[in-house]
C-alpha cells in the first residue's frame, strides 16, 4: 500500500543540521493522517507515494521548514517587565512580557534590560529529515473526521 491522502503512515525519523549533527531523533514511531497537513507540506511532499520499508533523506531549506530568522524578533526589554527576573540567565526560554503563548530565549541580560529571541531555535537552519516507513493504511472514518489518530493500531 502506498501513501496517499487519507493513509496513516507510520515512521521512524531522524532531524539533522546541514553538517549531519542529530537535532532530534525519537526513539518512538510517529504516526500521521496523510494528506492534511501535519507535518511539514515539503515532508508530506516527499512521502507521498512510498510505502512500507521506503527510506526517504530530504534536504529542507530554512523557508520550507521554520523560516529565516527575522531580526524583528530579537527584543529588548525593561528587567522590570520580568517579576522573575532575579532568576533569570542567559540561554532560559521564557514568556513574553505582553502575550503569555510566546515563548522566548534571552540572549542578552545587561543595565537592567533584557534582550531575547522569538525566533524558532530552528530558524534560519537548513535540516535533513531522514526517515523509514514502518507502516501504511487507511484511516478509519473517524480518524479523518477527527483528524486525530485511533490508539494503538499503529505499534509496529
Amino acid at each position: 500500500m502506498v501513501i496517499t491522502k487519507d493513509r496513516v503512515v507510520t515512521f521512524f525519523f531522524t532531524l539533522k543540521d546541514e553538517i549531519g549533527n542529530i537535532i532530534d531523533k525519537r526513539e518512538q514511531p510517529s504516526v500521521y493522517l496523510h494528506g492534511y497537513r501535519h507535518i511539514m507540506p515539503l515532508i508530506e511532499q516527499a512521502l507521498e507515494g512510498k510505502a512500507l520499508g521506503d527510506n526517504i533523506n530530504i534536504l529542507i531549506p530554512p523557508e520550507k521548514a521554520f523560516g529565516k530568522r527575522d531580526g524583528h524578533l530579537i527584543r529588548t526589554f525593561p528587567a522590570s517587565q520580568f517579576p522573575e527576573v532575579k532568576y533569570l540567565t542567559v540561554g532560559m526560554n521564557v514568556y513574553s512580557p505582553s502575550n503569555r503563548e510566546l515563548v522566548m530565549k534571552i540572549i542578552k541580560i545587561e543595565n537592567n534590560e533584557i534582550t531575547v529571541d522569538a525566533n524558532h531555535p530552528l530558524a534560519g537552519q537548513t535540516l535533513i529529515f531522514e526517515a523509514e516507513i514502518l507502516g501504511v493504511r487507511e484511516a478509519t472514518q473517524e480518524e479523518i473526521l477527527s483528524q486525530k489518530i485511533e490508539d494503538k493500531k499503529d505499534e509496529p
